[in-house]
C-alpha cells in the first residue's frame, strides 16, 4: 500500500492554494460531504476504533496485581486413638500473596500501552486510506459523468452526421462509402455511450459502498476537478513522511519490542510469595499465628527462551522500521513525480492538444462543407477531437488519483480523522 494503504486520499485544492489546504470552499464542499459520510458510516472505521478499545482493555488487565490465595486446612481428625474425633484436630486458615518485583507490572503496562498506540495509528491510517479511496472514487464518479456527457454529445453529432450523409447519398452528392463510414461512426458512438453509462453505474455503486449512503445525498461537484494543485517543494513533500501513521506505528512497535526485552529479563527474576495465617490447636485449646515466605529457585527455567525471543523481536522491529522508512520514501518520490507529470499532462491537453484538435475539426468541417476536404478527413478530425477530450478526462482522473495519494502522504486530513477516531473510542464498552 500505497501499496495497500493507497488505493487512496483527500481533499481538492484551489489552484492558488497550497496542497495542504483544508478550507472548505465551493469547489470542494461536495467532496467534504462525501468524507463526512465515510467518517460517520464506515464499518471499517468503527472496526479500527473497536481495536483501540480492545487494546485499552488489555492495558487495564496488564496493570492488575496477582490475586491473593486463601486456604483452609484441617489435620489430625477422625483417626485412631487420640486422633479420633476432632479433639486433637489442628485447623489452619491462611492467606498468601505473590509480590511482583523487578518492575514486572510497570513493564507489562508499558508493553500493553504501546498496543493502544499501535491500534490508534492503525485506526488513523485506515481512516485516511478510506478518505483517499473516497476521494478517488468520487473523482471517478465525476469523470464518469463527464464521459457520459461527452459520449452523448458524440452520439448526437453522429446521428446528425448520419442523417446528413444519408440525404447527400440520396441526392447523389455523396458516395455509399461515406454512408457506411457514417454508419460505423454512429454505431461506435452508441457503444461508447453504453460503456459510459455502465462506468457511471459502477462508480455510483462504489461510492455508495464507501459512504453507506444513497448517492442522492450528494450534490454535483465537478468544478473541483478543474482546479489544479500548487505543488510543494520535493524536500517539503518528503519531510512529511516522518508524520505518517504507518511510520509512527513502526516506531511504537520498535519501542514496544524494547520494553518486551526488558520484561523478559524482569520475568527471569523469581517473585516471592508471602503467607500469613492462624492455626487452632484443639488438644491444647490454643491458637497461634504462622507466617511464610517462598520463591521459585531459578535452577532450570530462567526465562532463557523468552529473553532470546524478545531480543530477536527487538532486532526485527528495528529492521522493519528502517525498511518501512525506505519504502515510504520511495513511494513518496514516485507519487511526487507522478503528480508533477499528471499536472503537466492535464495542462498540455487543456491548453494545447484539445484547442488544436478543436481547431482542426472546425477547419475540416468547414472545408468539407465547402468541398475542399473529404468526408474521411472530416471524420478523422472529429475522432481525433473526441479522443483528445477522452484522454483529457483520463489524465484529469490520474491527476486526482495522484493528488489523493499526495494528500495521504502529507496527512492533509489527519486532524479531522484524529478527532473522529478519538470521538468514537470507548463506544464499544
Amino acid at each position: 500500500m500505497i501499496r495497500k494503504w493507497i488505493p487512496f486520499l483527500i481533499c481538492a485544492v484551489l489552484g492558488a492554494a497550497p496542497i495542504q489546504a483544508l478550507a472548505q470552499t465551493n469547489h470542494n464542499k461536495p467532496l467534504f460531504a462525501v468524507f463526512d459520510a465515510v467518517l460517520k458510516n464506515s464499518p471499517s472505521l468503527r472496526s479500527g476504533v473497536a481495536a483501540v478499545d480492545v487494546a485499552k482493555a488489555g492495558t487495564v488487565q496488564a496493570g492488575l496485581r496477582p490475586n491473593p490465595s486463601a486456604s483452609f486446612e484441617v489435620e489430625n481428625f477422625s483417626g485412631d486413638g487420640p486422633f479420633s474425633g476432632v479433639n486433637s484436630a489442628e485447623m489452619t486458615l491462611g492467606f498468601t500473596q505473590e509480590i511482583e518485583i523487578a518492575g514486572k507490572r510497570r513493564l507489562r503496562r508499558e508493553v500493553s500501552g504501546y498496543n493502544v498506540s499501535i491500534a490508534h495509528q492503525n485506526a488513523v491510517a485506515s481512516a485516511l486510506s478510506l478518505l483517499a479511496e473516497a476521494y478517488q472514487t468520487y473523482a471517478a464518479y465525476i469523470i464518469a459523468e463527464e464521459r457520459l456527457a461527452l459520449a452523448e454529445k458524440r452520439r448526437t453529432l453522429a446521428d446528425k452526421m448520419h442523417d446528413a450523409v444519408k440525404k447527400r447519398v440520396k441526392a447523389a452528392v455523396a458516395s455509399d462509402i461515406q454512408h457506411t463510414q457514417a454508419d460505423i461512426e454512429q454505431q461506435t458512438a452508441g457503444i461508447q455511450k453504453a460503456r459510459a453509462e455502465r462506468d457511471l453505474r459502477n462508480a455510483v455503486l462504489r461510492l455508495e459502498r464507501l459512504t453507506a449512503t444513497d448517492m442522492t445525498q450528494f450534490a454535483a461537484g465537478r468544478e473541483f476537478l478543474k482546479a489544479l494543485p500548487t505543488l510543494p517543494t520535493e524536500d517539503m513533500f518528503l519531510s512529511s513522511i516522518a508524520d505518517l501513521p504507518q511510520i509512527h506505528l513502526l516506531k511504537f512497535k520498535e519501542l514496544q519490542a524494547q520494553r518486551m526485552s526488558e520484561l523478559a529479563k524482569s520475568n527471569a527474576v523469581p517473585n516471592p510469595t508471602i503467607g500469613l495465617g492462624v492455626r487452632r490447636l484443639n488438644d491444647a485449646d490454643r491458637s497461634a499465628f504462622l507466617a511464610s515466605i517462598s520463591f521459585p529457585l531459578p535452577v532450570f527455567d530462567r526465562n532463557q527462551g523468552k529473553r532470546q525471543e524478545a531480543h530477536a523481536l527487538r532486532e526485527q522491529a528495528e529492521f522493519d522500521k528502517r525498511a518501512g522508512e525506505l519504502l515510504w520514501t520511495e513511494t513518496a518520490k514516485n507519487v511526487y513525480t507522478g503528480l508533477e507529470v499528471a499536472v503537466q499532462n492535464v495542462l498540455s491537453y487543456r491548453d494545447k492538444i484539445i484547442p488544436s484538435a478543436q481547431k482542426a475539426y472546425d477547419q475540416a468541417t468547414q472545408g468539407y462543407e465547402a468541398g475542399r476536404f473529404s468526408f474521411l478527413q472530416m471524420l478523422t478530425a472529429q475522432r481525433t477531437l473526441y479522443e483528445a477530450q477522452d484522454d483529457y478526462l483520463s489524465n484529469l482522473l490520474s491527476l486526482h488519483e495522484s493528488k489523493a495519494q499526495a494528500d495521504f502522504l502529507m496527512g492533509v486530513h489527519r486532524d479531522i480523522v484524529e478527532k473522529t477516531v478519538s470521538l468514537h473510542e470507548g463506544e464499544s464498552q
